[in-house]
């Protein structure tokens, strides 16, 4: 029993030292292959590097490349001041960003500053390159150019003729109506005013004196009626070639751009002011009338203006109502005036005395009236205002003549 376990335990012991002696072979060979891993490594790294750089794997452990590392460091700083600076530009811009114009610029200048940073180039918009024309492609300009030059031309032309006809057709009218105006009232007086003779006995040489009677006109009142039932009386004023009769409308409107049978035309009419009374009975009557430039309506007072000695010579205007009677005016005053004055104002009674002495102080001369016509005008107490425009149009001033009735029949 002794003898077999022993053999056992021997049997044990060897086997183990066979296990040991493999482990021992193994790690040996191991190590023999890491050895030439190495080896190889090392060669391969020697071969790479050039024969005079330093071995950095044979210093010591602990000592720092300093060559290496220091600008590293210095760009990784430079990198995070730029990268603070954009930060807090950003910063400021969305704060002070009130206006488009403000957020674009900050964006702008945020941009430029990230190129800056980063080192990016700014980029510049190339123009492309001419090339040179061929002859054709010049002659084609050419043509391009005159044909445009033409059209530019005919262009003008037409705008023109269409203007000039506009013009011409404007004219036309204008210069049509103020002829079948004039023959309107030419035919008037040729149908319903008679003119058989004159009762005027004039003293010869002798202005100053009153001139007797009326001028023996006669008007068919009833035919204007037919015409135009707004008819109140006749003016006549021999010394200036005025003899039209004297409408009453509704406003003061109406009859400035119509005729007194009615007809638009810039003519108009010679009207009395709708507020006052036909018979010409009160303190003063506004008669109003066209200035018009071939001397027709109102357009010849101007004359009174041209020669001061015409007030000698025609110094009387007429008017003659539809009941037959005449009424006789004496012109004491006549000036220019803006159409908003006093003088379009009517005074009451206790007024009256200093609206004529206004009217005196404006007249461009002074009339002595006769003793017979002082008379005369403090009985009847009756003045008529003449009143047309003067100057420019749209000047607002007014030419006035102002008579007062020294007779009646």
């Amino acid at each position: 029993m002794k003898d077999g376990t022993e053999r056992n335990d021997g049997a044990k012991r060897n086997q183990d030292s066979a296990n040991r002696n493999k482990d021992g072979a193994n790690r040996n060979h191991k190590n023999a292959d890491s050895q030439r891993s190495n080896q190889k490594r090392s060669s391969t790294a020697s071969a790479a590097r050039p024969s005079n750089q330093k071995d950095v794997y044979q210093k010591e452990p602990y000592q720092k490349d300093v060559s290496r590392q220091k600008p590293r460091q210095k760009e990784k700083s430079f990198r995070n001041r730029s990268a603070s600076t954009t930060r807090s530009k950003d910063r400021s811009a969305s704060k002070d960003r009130s206006t488009f114009q403000a957020r674009s610029t900050s964006k702008s200048r945020t941009a430029s500053a990230n190129r800056a940073a980063s080192g990016t180039p700014s980029v510049k918009r190339r123009l492309p390159k001419r090339t040179a024309k061929s002859p054709a492609q010049i002659m084609r300009k050419e043509r391009r150019k005159k044909r445009r030059m033409a059209e530019r031309y005919v262009h003008f032309i037409a705008v023109f003729s269409v203007a000039f006809l506009v013009a011409i057709a404007v004219l036309s009218i204008y210069l049509f109506g103020y002829l079948k105006a004039m023959l309107e009232y030419k035919e008037l007086n040729k149908q319903f005013v008679t003119l058989k003779g004159s009762n005027i006995q004039a003293a010869p040489d002798a202005p100053d004196q009153e001139v007797k009677g009326v001028p023996d006109l006669k008007v068919n009142f009833k035919g204007l009626s037919s015409i135009n039932a707004d008819v109140a009386s006749w003016i006549y004023m021999p010394g200036v070639d005025i003899s039209y009769p004297v409408v009453r409308g509704k406003d003061n409107d109406y009859y400035l751009q119509h005729t007194f049978e009615k007809n638009v035309s810039l003519s108009g009419a010679i009207f009395m002011d709708y507020q006052d009374s036909p018979d010409l009975v009160g303190f003063n009557t506004f008669i109003y009338g066209h200035n018009m430039r071939n001397g027709t309506m109102f357009g010849s007072l101007k004359k009174y203006l041209q020669d001061e000695t015409l007030i000698q010579s025609a110094p009387y205007f007429y008017l003659y109502l539809k009941d037959g009677s005449v009424k006789k005016y004496r012109i004491f005053a006549y000036y220019q005036d803006d159409g908003n004055s006093d003088t379009y104002s009517r005074p009451s009674k206790e007024g009256e005395e200093a609206y004529l002495a206004m009217i005196r102080k404006k007249s461009f001369v002074r009339v002595t009236l006769t003793p017979e016509e002082e008379k005369q005008a403090a009985l009847f107490h009756e003045y008529v205002t003449l009143s047309t425009c003067t100057g420019f149009t749209g000047s607002g001033r007014r030419f006035l003549v102002h008579g007062v009735c020294v007779d009646t029949e």
